[in-house]
């Protein structure tokens, strides 16, 4: 972590002072409830994600968010208490809590730096299909239940230069002036993206855990997300170190479709997105998703989506310019 961006989240805020003097804990900051349900009163003005300091020198008794909260531990090491159990965070580590979760917070000192991540629910449902078949799955999906069961996850990125990487991007808008909501809610979900890919190695804890089944599914999602443009049954088969065959028995069983036409819905989906949000030609677009022939691509495409790419694309310019 840069130290210059550290720097910026260390000095003392004036509810820290307070706690220094021997203040207590202010609830009001936090909630306005009987209960101690902290509040995303920060997610105001249609924010998908905001982001507060961790407060130091005070612990935090059991309380619960209206809102999926991530800690992200910068330097130091803060401990959380779940259903019991401490985790202790050291610098890298990532906390991710969906609102159902109850937790307390240990006291932390004034080395021990932490941000807090509000994410707002509908942010994460609009995530869901991007987070299918990986362990965040069942994290959005409890949480969007009114009574869902909690879910907690814990990675280690420490030594991992792209998510290091994706976490000082995130401190960077965190500490701006003005920030910028759209940067920020886009790297969170690319955090996402990236934790999910290397979950089989860098995730220390979760309270869901995957079925063989759906560990499989996820690696052929991945697989398709990664590799849709020159993706091949055969490959797939090599890296996941099974026979073709079974292969093929394998993905039309979990997804009711063949590998083949999983990787075409993922080109088609990439060029529908090119289309809403680029000038690009047609051409340009299916060439660029991997498709050989135009006459192939627009049948596909209407297939899937009803209109023809040109009708789209003025589809959801006509939409944009009405909202």
């Amino acid at each position: 972590m840069q130290s210059f961006l550290l720097e910026k989240l260390l000095p003392v805020t004036e509810e820290e002072k307070r706690l220094l003097a021997g203040g207590d804990l202010e609830r009001k900051l936090y909630t306005a409830d009987r209960e101690f349900v902290v509040s995303g009163m920060r997610l105001s003005n249609g924010k998908e994600i905001a982001v507060r300091a961790h407060t130091r020198f005070t612990s935090f008794p059991q309380h619960k968010h209206n809102y999926a909260e991530t800690m992200i531990v910068l330097s130091g090491q803060i401990t959380h208490v779940i259903g019991g159990r401490r985790f202790s965070l050291g610098a890298g580590d990532i906390l991710f809590m969906n609102r159902h979760v109850t937790h307390a917070v240990e006291r932390a000192g004034e080395g021990d730096i932490g941000v807090n991540l509000i994410v707002s629910d509908s942010f994460l449902n609009r995530l869901a299909e991007r987070m299918s078949s990986t362990v965040f799955s069942p994290f959005i999906e409890e949480n969007a239940k009114g009574n869902g069961s909690p879910s907690c996850l814990v990675f280690r990125t420490a030594g991992v230069p792209q998510l290091e990487n994706l976490e000082e991007n995130m401190l960077c808008e965190i500490t701006a002036k003005e920030q910028d909501t759209q940067i920020l809610s886009d790297t969170f979900a690319l955090l996402l993206t990236c934790l999910s890919k290397k979950q089989d190695d860098l995730l220390l804890f979760s309270n869901t855990i995957l079925s063989k089944e759906e560990r499989r599914r996820a690696a052929v999602m991945s697989y398709v997300r990664d590799n849709y443009r020159e993706g091949t049954p055969s490959d797939l088969a090599e890296k996941l170190a099974l026979s073709p065959t079974y292969l093929s028995h394998l993905v039309t069983d979990l997804f009711g479709d063949t590998l083949n036409r999983l990787l075409t819905k993922e080109k088609l989906r990439h060029a529908a997105l090119l289309l809403a949000e680029t000038e690009l030609s047609v051409e340009q677009i299916y060439y660029s998703v991997g498709f050989d022939s135009s006459s192939y691509f627009h049948r596909a495409f209407r297939k899937i989506y009803g209109v023809k790419p040109l009708d789209y694309r003025r589809q959801n310019k006509a939409k944009k310019e009405k909202d």
